[in-house]
């Protein structure tokens, strides 16, 4: 189940729970630190037993590098795009 919908679920009429945004650089630095917080505390291996704690920092790291890559590929697109035209210099 999804984090967001197992909130959804969680939900009382009362408390609102406030759900997670899916692009991570879209995140305050709050919004963030509790999300990782969240994950390192609830993560588990497909068996259900815990990671060692340096795997769960490699995969944070790893989610991080991967948004990272997807943003600079996107940054790189749009300046070819605009850098693609030239004026020629006489």
């Amino acid at each position: 189940m999804a984090k967001n919908a197992e909130l959804e679920k969680a939900a009382t009429n009362n408390r609102k729970l406030k759900l997670f945004k899916p692009e991570i650089l879209q995140l305050t630095a709050d919004e963030l630190n509790y999300s990782l917080c969240l994950f390192v505390k609830e993560v588990r291996k497909p068996n259900g037993s815990e990671y060692a704690p340096d795997t769960i920092y490699y995969l944070c790291l790893g989610k991080w590098m991967e948004q990272v890559v997807k943003l600079t590929t996107q940054l790189t697109q749009m300046q070819d795009k605009t850098t693609s035209v030239r004026i020629p210099l006489k």
